[in-house]
């Protein structure tokens, strides 16, 4: 680990990120490989379009990598950034490339649960979907 960083969802501090990062890689940013447990977001994005390979992890194989380090498995920012970026460094195989013409993965789960939250609140928005659901 060559330092611990800080970075805010926000656009200079993303733009500090990446200015940091290109200044303490001295080659090419692909020589850079960064781990994520979510495939989407301000930070992947930008990281992406900056010319470094972003690779996410489903957050459960996360948890199995973190038993290597802390048998309690407790969960911690600066644990889980070592745990990712070693985990990348020694099982790449387990980590799926992020890709932005791809929408994420997660997306019919969120979708799922707003719709459950929806019919619990409306029983008849239930009706609703599905009526609409079935003219396709």
């Amino acid at each position: 680990m060559i330092e611990e960083r800080w970075t805010q969802h926000n656009a200079a501090s993303i733009a500090e990120l990446i200015t940091w990062l290109r200044d303490t890689v001295s080659a090419e940013p692909t020589a850079l490989a960064v781990a994520t447990e979510l495939p989407c977001g301000a930070i992947v994005e930008t990281l992406m379009e900056s010319g470094f390979p972003v690779f996410s992890i489903n957050p459960k194989q996360l948890d199995r990598f973190r038993d290597r380090y802390s048998p309690a498995g407790a969960k911690d920012d600066s644990r889980d950034a070592f745990v990712l970026a070693d985990s990348l460094r020694t099982d790449q195989h387990c980590f799926s490339a992020v890709r932005l013409d791809e929408p994420p993965s997660f997306g019919y789960v969120t979708y799922s649960l707003f719709l459950t939250g929806v019919v619990q609140k409306c029983p008849r928005a239930l009706l609703l979907i599905l009526a609409g659901g079935a003219r396709f």
